[in-house]
């Protein structure tokens, strides 16, 4: 088991125009990402686990000094969530300040219970009187289609500089998949897609 966190390692990919950094890619009948998927279910993934995979991130403190964390809305406002963990770990890690700038519309119907076409319509709403910064860092435990990203990044006024950390990614697509061309040599101050 030693072996296999050692080779653990952060990785970039794009969703939707949207830079973003994961962990693990979801691949059914996947041994490790089935026990992390069953434990991200359970609800016991915790904090000092997840501050264990954030200390292998490969950013440096002084990238992220004007940024702040947005993590995904949980469905219940009550309840800390995979997303809010992982935005504390991250928190922790680098001494930023958490924002909670948006939420889920009231009645809004979950995104695993909703078909491709419908998950391209997410929205948040906005709370009143936020002010988001100018560098958003977005936190969300699962990237599938990128609209959540879309969404977060348009309800926070569309950033200047905007990138998300996700625990997994569940690319529906093709087993390798490449940042769009346009993509590949864009780069912000913390991802780059250059060609390889």
């Amino acid at each position: 088991m030693g072996e296999i966190w050692r080779s653990l390692q952060w990785k970039q990919q794009s969703e939707n125009g949207i830079q973003f950094w994961y962990l693990f890619d979801w691949k059914d009948g996947d041994l490790i990402c089935s026990k992390m998927v069953s434990m991200l279910k359970q609800k016991k993934l915790t904090l000092d686990s997840l501050l264990f995979l954030m200390s292998i991130f490969p950013i440096q403190k002084k990238e992220l000094l004007d940024f702040v964390v947005q993590a995904s809305p949980p469905k219940n406002i009550n309840e800390l969530d995979h997303a809010s963990i992982l935005a504390k770990a991250l928190c922790r890690k680098y001494d930023l300040n958490e924002i909670q700038y948006i939420q889920r519309p009231e009645g809004s119907q979950e995104q695993k219970l909703r078909n491709k076409w419908e998950r391209r319509k997410k929205a948040f709403q906005r709370l009143e009187n936020s002010a988001p910064g100018k560098a958003i860092f977005f936190v969300d435990d699962v990237v599938t289609t990128g609209a959540t990203l879309a969404a977060a990044k348009h309800a926070l006024g569309d950033p200047e500089e905007f990138i998300a950390l996700s625990l997994f990614y569940r690319n529906k697509g093709l087993s390798v998949h490449k940042a769009p061309g346009s993509l590949r040599k864009k780069s912000t101050k913390l991802a780059s897609f250059e060609d390889k």
